[in-house]
């Protein structure tokens, strides 16, 4: 049978499809192969073989087949199908015959027959499943493309494709079915591709009814749904064209896993390398961002995996991914803090053109994260970018550049409080920054260009860095030389170190363990005291690491946390870096820098920069690692850098002679003998520095040196010439330095020499006149040769002093005699006038830190008497700043250094005044710094500044609230931390010296009361700060017995000092910490600001620092403004006599104490005169306080009327105007146009702005609003804005509070800044203004503040980048609500989360005004006081004849009684919008009247026509009279403010105007522009004696009226006043706003703040799916 069917099948195989006679020939052959015997066979050859026959068949009939039954069609392809099952033996003999079949039934396409088949899907599926079954890598392309043409064309040619045959592909994609059947995922992909376009609507219908529908149970892949997503897109794209918009509905799904899953997918298609799917669907690509901010946290973390990929492959994507990766890097969860530092960091790492700026400052930030993992992370990862492109300048100069700060960075990172940050920073620096694996000289040169390229800030880490280093290693030295592991000594030692690793805690026992370890193990003692060793080598130590961490790691165990303390400390200690061999590579490399053969130019560094910090480092070194430059061939460098001409190469070289050259006159003879005549003649002849520096090597280096001392000494001191000065000064600075370190050998000759030359012949004598200049300080080249010798002269007294260090002969007295004359003096001690100021500046700053210097030594501090102390101390207030500042910087460097006696912490209290607030910031680090809790400072304070040449009244408000401020500087640093019940101390304390007497002057009632009121100061700022104050004392303090009498113990003063005013000054709350970076160490400048969260500061501006006086740590907070630095408002009543002809110049609320202080004796000489000395004329410059700024002596225009109001009941308006030269509109918007006399409108007050509502509906809504505010509040802003520089300084309580309790390095807009009176508030924060006033922002930055013009309702700035926003009386000048509302939203859109915003509106709720309706115009007149009505004179005789008010204020806002007082004849009426402009479509039952309103036209229109200019505000604001009829006016004039007493009623001194009738209106008309504004009226109920009823006109009336009062009875207009709108808010109205409009503000807090509303709010997180 076999053998008959191979020759049918090679008839059949033979045969073509035109042989008709053959066809009918072997027909009935055709249909007996079809019968069940064969198909049904046993033997598989024989099945094999008919499976052929029947393939050849079907392609013989084609397109017929002879088989016309349907089942016998079934049973045919089955069986057919069943055979392919062959093909998966590859090996077998019959496989050709299987690929035959297989050929043949393909290019025939044979089961197309099936398509007319009921059951052609169970044969399609059984046959795709069988190829895909049998499809391995033994097949070739031939029987793989044979596969895809049977398949592919049952796809393509069929009328539709079933599920489960689409099942029977698809599942071939699954990640499972593909890795165990690689060769079927290739069938099925290539199978995909050739029928993609015919198969897409099936597989969209799939993925429909799954995604959409739900129907899992469509198919068992359901749940594979999103594998074969990506599978597919990666196959080809267009087979999910109508898949892909299903994938956005799913992303916001509300099942998180689902999220979930398709954010996996989403990331993978989009992070594809070769994928453009986030350009062809941009909805679908947003819609996937949006997950970024996905409120499920896999979602979130999922998203920011994959933004690396995203990163790397599609750079076109990073500008949409910058802003998302920016949110997350703040996200609360650390690991997704953590995915986003390594997403950015990989991305660098493989190009640093795939990340912008922006991301890489994202990483700069989380290196202050919170959380050590994150740090860790972003620390290392810029360690890694540094190292690949600045070090190994894989992508050129250009990346190198772009990270260069990156190294600065790092190592500002150092001044974090926290070890591990520490620690970290050193290995950093070890292996990324300076690799210790590199080569010596390469590493040394890596060094020398690093350190020339540092920052300041950076290089004084780095030298910390060594120092710390330096210290540990001789904490281990010292330990290895105490035997006995048990005594004190040796724990005492263990704490040291165990306070220099992490986890102090558990390192603690291991560094005991180590400590046993080192008595047992002798051979890890020998090692580690090599490794310790001044002489080890860097290649040493690594060997002694590593073998005590093997020797300690043995056996090895899966966790040692010992060996991990261990290493940790090995990697502080090991000299890895700096050794003998080192220093001197780096010092040949500065050599060849000096020599100009160094690539200082290949390294971006210049030659005298490169010079300079290659010196300045070897300095350093030569302090942490002096043994390092014990060697031949450094020392003669050296002495080479010594002989050269460059004054500060030589210098440096003495230094560093200094500090190493101890042993060289033992070691190195040869060197000596050539150095010692380079000394003496530097000595001699040299520069001072070198001098000075010269004598000290002379001292360390030589034994004989009392020989060399004489050969330099005499003949300096037989050639001192005072009349030639420059030759003067180098022989005084040897000579002064002679003087401290030897004198007693030529004690003779100095003390004459000091008595006869320096007193009398040098400073005693004025021989050259100064230069007449008005500066106070210039460089040192400028200064005369006469002052630097006499400034010479006074060190040297002062360092005979110290080096005698004895008093016996009174010379300390003598000098401290001096020196207070000096200071008395202002620095010319002659007072013949013949000194400039810039010299006096410089020898006050002498004098100054000479009794500093003596008064570290406690011979001269215990004769430095009380008054001599005082007087120093008022050096640190001094007029000139240089003068201060490098006072401050000696006082800080002899407190630090623990010389000076406590009560020189105290001199730090008096910075709380001075006028720079870098000056400020600079005295609070120091204190911060010293104080230490140390809270006997107090009394100090206290006592000081009881003798403040500035406290003169006692009982004086102004100087008590500045003695409050330089307490509650000091105190809050003290009540920070309340340990051991700290507060209670202080209390005690205060109280215990207000029972004692001033120890200066106990008999003098005065000072005593003094110190009686200061006390009460101090005690009620500890009350208002502290919850604790009343609790026990811990101790009983002892006081100064030098500075209080004992306590007298039958005296009790209870007594309350401070006068009633003072007790609103002192406001609850807790202190806030004093939180400054490395305060420990942290160097102290003059000038700079914050650079804490630096970075994200550069996101928003592109303003520059200045030099930072702590950074890279962060600054003290400034708790004065530069005038005024109480923490409440003060408004002092005067009366009207005071007021009328204010004084100029005259400090704010000294007011009737002025006479007083002119009375007073005369000012003791050296104390500067306060404002009373001079208030005419220009104050002289005096030392002892720096002078005031400019803002408090500016004249108070005088002539202007001022009006009183309570102090309680003040409105944010009232708070600003209770002086004009203080305050008058808190935060302006924005002015343009100018605004016209208004005749009596700034006399009286708000007009009606009703009227001008109703005109607002002839134009749109949105651009009536506009125009309204800019024409009644920017225009009227931008006018009056040349005021707030003398009205707008001083910060209100709260808002002050608020900016105080922001955390260091915040950002906080002030939208509405003004002139900026907010913007020095808080040195610790980043502040930016804006304002859509250009006079107020021009303001603002004349003082230095960043700020910018800008629209609130359009804010230039990103999203979520602000920490903090303040609104102060802004959003009440927006005239509807949406744009209110906009405001609003636009200041959150800026706000973080978890960002405050605080908003201050106007209140309706007042106390002393009464308001009916929320939209009102208010006038403001700065010329009120010179208006004067004409013809009757009413104005002028109201202000002149009413003795009894208290006059306050200079504004036109005045109080209801006063403004009925000012308008004499009858009650004040005041008008305002008829309902809120929110409310403007709702007509309501108004009725027009086009008879009505024609004719009530403007009376001014005839009289003034010519000054009308049209205006589209103005228009609409005129048109009102087409919307009011009279009955409507009727209804809608009200009062604003409501009458409380009749003393609301007055008559008319000139009878009534109008008709016969005995109650006739005065419609008073005004101008608030050019054109006149019918519309605008006063409306003023007059009230006969008869007749106390009001009746109201008719508009003609009003005309004729309003007409007969323009034309002859009315009053001067004022040039200066104009009209600004207000919408003032109901209680709540502000909290609903946000609450119903702003979904991201959670309010926190709501109060009444003087008769403002204000809302305190959170940005939250709006998780939106």
């Amino acid at each position: 049978m076999v053998r008959r069917l191979k020759m049918v099948v090679k008839t059949f195989m033979d045969m073509d499809q035109d042989s008709e006679e053959e066809k009918e020939l072997y027909l009935n052959l055709a249909l007996h192969l079809a019968s069940d015997f064969f198909l049904k066979h046993p033997d598989k050859d024989v099945r094999l073989l008919v499976a052929c026959c029947l393939a050849d068949i079907f392609r013989i009939y084609a397109p017929e087949a002879p088989y016309t039954s349907p089942d016998k069609l079934k049973d045919i392809f089955m069986f057919i199908t069943r055979q392919l099952k062959g093909l998966e033996d590859t090996k077998s003999a019959q496989f050709n015959r299987y690929f035959y079949l297989l050929e043949n039934i393909a290019w025939v396409k044979s089961y197309n027959i099936c398509f007319e088949l009921e059951d052609s899907n169970e044969i399609f599926t059984q046959l795709y499943r069988t190829l895909f079954q049998v499809i391995n890598n033994g097949h070739n392309q031939k029987v793989h493309m044979h596969m895809v043409d049977l398949m592919s064309s049952i796809v393509c040619e069929g009328d539709s494709v079933s599920q489960e045959l689409l099942d029977t592909v698809l599942v071939n994609l699954v990640p499972a079915h593909k890795n165990l059947n690689k060769q079927a995922y290739d069938l099925a992909k290539a199978l995909l591709k050739r029928t993609a376009q015919a198969i897409e609507p099936y597989i969209t219908n799939f993925f429909n009814q799954v995604l959409m529908l739900g129907k899992t149970s469509v198919s068992d892949l359901s749940e594979h749904v999103f594998d074969l997503i990506l599978e597919l897109y990666n196959i080809d794209n267009h087979l999910l064209l109508s898949v892909l918009p299903q994938l956005e509905f799913k992303l916001k799904s509300n099942d998180n896993d689902e999220r979930l899953q398709v954010v996996k997918l989403l990331a993978k298609m989009f992070g594809a390398k070769d994928s453009e799917l986030a350009s062809q669907n941009k909805p679908l690509w947003q819609c996937y961002l949006g997950r970024f901010n996905d409120i499920h946290v896999p979602v979130r973390l999922e998203c920011v995996k994959f933004a690396s990929h995203c990163l790397m492959n599609h750079p076109d994507l990073a500008k949409d991914l910058t802003e998302y990766l920016k949110v997350r890097s703040h996200d609360p969860e650390e690991a997704i803090r953590h995915d986003v530092i390594v997403s950015i960091v990989t991305a660098s790492k493989k190009d640093l053109s795939l990340v912008n700026d922006q991301l890489l400052n994202f990483v700069r930030e989380r290196t202050l994260d919170k959380r050590w993992r994150v740090r860790k992370e972003a620390m290392m990862g810029l360690a890694q970018i540094y190292k690949k492109y600045a070090l190994q300048a894989e992508a050129g100069k250009e990346a190198a550049k772009q990270i260069c700060w990156i190294k600065d960075k790092l190592l500002h990172i150092y001044y974090q409080n926290s070890i591990d940050d520490r620690l970290l920073v050193e290995r950093i620096f070890a292996q990324y920054l300076v690799p210790h694996n590199l080569e010596t000289t390469e590493r040394m040169k890596c060094l020398y260009y690093l350190y020339a390229t540092l920052d300041g800030n950076a290089v004084k880490a780095l030298n910390e860095m060594w120092k710390c280093q330096n210290m540990l290693r001789h904490h281990v030295k010292d330990l290895l030389d105490l035997s006995d592991s048990y005594n004190k000594s040796v724990f005492s030692k263990v704490m040291v170190i165990t306070r220099n690793l992490p986890d102090p805690g558990k390192t603690q026992d291991f560094v005991k363990k180590l400590a046993q370890v080192l008595e047992e193990d002798d051979k890890i003692r020998k090692q580690l005291e090599t490794l310790v060793s001044p002489s080890c080598s860097c290649k040493q130590a690594e060997v002694c690491v590593k073998d005590i961490t093997k020797k300690l790691g043995s056996p090895k165990q899966p966790s040692n946390p010992f060996l991990e303390m261990v290493k940790f400390l090995l990697e502080r200690i090991a000299p890895v870096h700096i050794d003998t061999e080192s220093i001197s590579a780096l010092i040949k490399q500065v050599n060849k820098s000096i020599e100009g053969t160094a690539d200082d130019d290949d390294e971006g560094v210049p030659t005298e920069q490169a010079i300079r910090a290659g010196l300045e480092l070897l300095k350093v070194l030569s302090f942490t690692h002096p043994v390092s430059f014990h060697s031949a061939e450094t020392f003669e460098s050296l002495l080479g850098c010594l002989k050269m001409d460059d004054e500060k190469v030589a210098e440096a070289a003495l230094q560093i002679f200094k500090n190493t050259g101890n042993k060289l006159e033992e070691s190195y003879p040869h060197i000596k003998s050539v150095l010692l005549p380079v000394l003496q003649q530097k000595a001699k002849k040299g520069p001072p520095r070198q001098a000075k520096y010269a004598i000290h090597c002379i001292h360390s280096m030589f034994s004989n040196r009392d020989t060399h001392f004489a050969q330099i000494f005499e003949p300096l001191h037989k050639g001192l010439d005072s009349d030639n000065m420059e030759q003067l000064i180098t022989p005084l600075t040897t000579l002064g330095h002679l003087a401290m370190l030897a004198p007693e050998q030529f004690a003779a000759p100095l003390k004459s020499l000091v008595a006869n030359f320096i007193v009398k012949d040098l400073l005693m004598n004025d021989r050259i006149p100064g230069k007449k200049t008005t500066k106070l300080w210039v460089p040192d080249d400028e200064v005369s040769p006469e002052t630097m010798a006499k400034i010479q002269g006074l060190k040297l007294m002062v360092r005979w002093l110290l080096g005698v260090k004895n008093n016996q002969s009174k010379s300390g007295n003598s000098t401290l005699r001096m020196l207070t004359a000096i200071l008395n003096s202002d620095g010319d001690l002659t007072e013949q006038g013949k000194m400039g100021k810039p010299d006096m500046s410089r020898l006050r700053l002498a004098a100054g830190c000479a009794m500093l210097r003596l008064a570290q030594e406690p011979c001269y501090h215990e004769i430095i008497t009380l008054e001599q102390y005082q007087l120093c101390a008022l050096v640190i207030n001094d007029e000139c700043y240089q003068v201060r500042q490098a006072f401050a910087q000696k006082l800080h460097k002899g407190l630090c250094r623990l010389r000076l006696p406590l009560e020189y912490l105290a001199v730090f209290t008096l910075c709380a005044k001075d006028p720079v607030k870098e000056r400020r910031a600079h005295a609070r680090q120091c204190l911060v710094k010293n104080i230490n809790l140390r809270q006997y400072v107090v009394p100090y304070a206290i006592h000081l500044l009881v003798h403040d040449p500035d406290y003169v009244k006692v009982q004086d408000i102004e100087q008590l609230k500045d003695i409050k401020e330089a307490l509650w500087f000091v105190l809050e640093i003290l009540m920070a931390k309340n340990e051991n019940n700290s507060h209670a101390f202080i209390r005690k304390m205060v109280e215990n010296i207000k029972q004692t007497k001033d120890g200066q002057c106990p008999d003098d009632p005065k000072i005593n009361e003094k110190l009686y009121t200061v006390c009460d100061v101090a005690m009620n700022i500890v009350i208002s700060k502290s919850t604790t104050y009343s609790l026990e004392s811990p101790k009983d303090p002892v006081l100064p017995a030098r500075y209080f009498t004992q306590p007298d113990k039958n005296f009790s003063n209870t007594k309350n000092y401070l006068p009633a005013e003072m007790k609103s000054f002192f406001t609850p709350g807790k202190p806030k910490a004093a939180n400054v970076l490395g305060a420990v160490n942290k160097p102290l400048s003059a000038t700079g600001k914050l650079q804490t969260k630096l970075s994200r500061m550069e996101t928003i501006s592109n303003a520059s620092s200045n030099s930072n006086p702590s950074s890279p740590g962060r600054k003290g907070r400034l708790d004065s403004g530069d005038v005024d630095h109480s923490e409440n408002e003060d408004i002092s009543m005067k009366s009207p006599s005071e007021t009328e002809k204010p004084s100029r110049g005259r400090k704010r609320g000294s007011g009737a104490n002025q006479d007083d202080k002119t009375t007073e004796s005369k000012p003791k000489r050296g104390r500067k005169k306060t404002a009373s000395d001079s208030v005419e004329s220009t104050p002289q410059k005096r030392r002892g306080r720096p002078p005031k700024s400019q803002t408090a002596a500016k004249k108070a225009s005088g002539g202007r009327s001022r009006v009183a109001a309570s102090h309680e009941e003040e409105s944010e308006e009232d708070m600003d105007t209770a002086q004009l030269s203080e305050e008058d509109e808190e935060d302006s918007v924005d002015s343009s146009p100018k605004c016209a006399s208004v005749k009596t409108c700034d006399t009286f007050s708000i007009v009606n702005a009703g009227d001008a509502l109703w005109a607002l509906i002839v134009n749109s809504m949105e651009e009536a609003a506009s125009q309204l505010e800019k024409e009644h509040v920017h225009s009227v802003y931008e006018r009056i804005a040349p005021y707030f520089n003398d009205s707008r300084y001083k910060a209100w309580p709260k808002v002050k509070q608020f900016l105080l309790q922001q955390e260091p390095g915040s950002i906080v807009a002030d939208i509405g800044c003004g002139n900026g009176k907010y913007l020095h508030i808080n040195e610790e924060v980043f502040k930016l203004g804006c304002d859509v006033c250009g006079p107020l922002v021009d303001s603002a930055w004349s003082r230095g503040h960043e700020v910018q013009l800008c629209d609130g309702l359009c804010l230039p700035y990103r999203d979520g980048c602000f920490d903090a926003v303040l609104s102060i009386a802004v959003i009440h000048h927006m005239s509807t609500k949406e744009r209110r509302i906009r405001a609003i939203k636009e200041m959150a859109r800026t706000l973080r989360i978890g960002g405050r915003i605080m908003i201050y509106v106007w209140a309706m709720e007042q106390k002393r005004r009464k308001f009916e309706k929320q939209d009102i115009f208010v006038p403001w007149n700065p010329n009120l006081s010179s208006t004067r009505q004409r013809g009757d004179g009413i104005m002028e005789q109201t202000i002149t004849s009413d003795k009894h008010r208290k006059v306050r204020s200079t504004s036109s806002m005045v109080d209801e009684e006063d403004m009925i007082t000012l308008c004499q004849p009858k009650p004040l009426r005041l008008w305002f919008f008829s309902r809120s402009l929110d409310s403007v479509l709702d007509f309501g039952s108004l009725t027009r009247s086009r008879s009505s309103t024609s004719t009530l036209q403007s009376p001014s229109d005839e009289t003034k026509g010519n000054r009308s200019r049209p205006g589209s505000g103005r228009a609409l604001i005129r048109q009102m009279s087409s919307i009011f009829s009279s009955s409507s006016r009727t209804s809608l004039e009200e009062d604003v403010f409501m009458s409380d007493s009749n003393e609301a009623v007055h008559k008319m001194d000139n009878g009534r105007i109008g008709n016969a009738n005995k109650s006739v209106p005065v419609e008073l008309v005004h101008e608030c522009s050019l054109d006149p504004l019918p519309d605008m009226v006063y409306h003023q109920s007059v009230s006969s004696v008869q007749d106390e009823e009001t009746s109201l006109q008719e508009p003609l009336q009003m005309k004729e009226s309003l007409s007969s009062l323009l034309e002859g009875k009315n009053t001067d207009q004022s040039e200066d006043s104009c009209l600004r709108y207000y919408h003032v808010f109901r209680e709540g109205e502000l909290t609903q706003l946000i609450q119903n409009h702003v979904e991201d503000l959670h309010v926190l807090h709501t109060y009444l703040d003087h008769a403002n509303w204000c809302v305190v709010a959170e940005k939250v997180q709006v998780w939106k799916v």
